[in-house]
């Protein structure tokens, strides 16, 4: 009695486990039926994701090199103007050097003039001068 126990505890254990291992065969080819068709999926969009990103990447590569080329041309541009001011400075300097002096020589003499002006009216006016 105690061996047909045992055998009967076996035996629905086996079976408890044949039940198992049948529904985890079945997910698992469900699971692969689905997974085939995520393959799928990829094998035919996969091809034009990876076309799509190729023309992305080129055009970054082109508006990249757009914007270095306009970058350059603002550099140059801003070279130049650099350039000029610079010039202007210097250009400013020695106009302020060459008018600095004339224009000093011409104030003191016009000063001097009017001082000899002034001294020669009150010479003319003054009652002692016959």
């Amino acid at each position: 009695m105690l061996l047909d126990i045992s055998i009967l505890i076996i035996g629905i254990a086996l079976l408890g486990l044949t039940i198992f291992l049948i529904l985890s065969f079945l997910q698992i080819r469900k699971t692969t039926k689905s997974l085939q068709l995520t393959t799928d999926t990829l094998n035919s969009e996969l091809p034009i994701i990876l076309r799509n990103i190729d023309e992305i990447t080129t055009d970054i590569k082109e508006a990249t090199s757009a914007v270095r080329e306009q970058i350059e041309h603002i550099t140059d541009n801003i070279a130049g103007v650099v350039s000029i001011t610079d010039d202007i400075v210097e250009l400013e300097h020695e106009f302020r050097r060459s008018v600095r002096e004339p224009l000093r020589d011409s104030i003191a003499t016009i000063s001097a003039f009017i001082k000899g002006i002034n001294v020669f009216l009150n010479t003319l006016k003054s009652p002692g001068r016959d």
